[in-house]
């Protein structure tokens, strides 16, 4: 899922707010071949901010029910008879804009 808010064109000088969250298989991050839940996240378009999962300040995870980075088992593959699925939420508290 892709989040954006901020910029409306090319020429636009509002920055954008990206947060991206999904499945990905990293092996520069996380030494391995796994797929695993990932956020990213940016609110300069990537100059100066941004960061993946809680590896930096900026993000806060507010569930501690799924860890950021954690990989999923099993997977679905292409032609499974079964395929896995889950849900996912991204918000902005109102109060504190975490």
């Amino acid at each position: 899922m892709w989040v954006l808010a901020g910029g409306n064109s090319i020429t636009s000088t509002n920055d954008v707010n990206s947060i991206e969250i999904g499945a990905q298989v990293n092996p520069t991050l996380n030494g391995d071949n796994k797929t695993r839940l990932f956020v990213s996240w940016t609110n300069d378009e990537y100059r100066t901010t941004g960061c993946y999962n809680l590896l930096c300040p900026g993000f806060v995870q507010v569930n501690n029910q799924i860890v950021l980075g954690s990989y999923f088992d099993p997977i679905s593959s292409y032609g499974d008879k079964i395929q896995r699925m889950g849900k996912v939420f991204v918000w902005k508290e109102s109060e504190d804009g975490n």
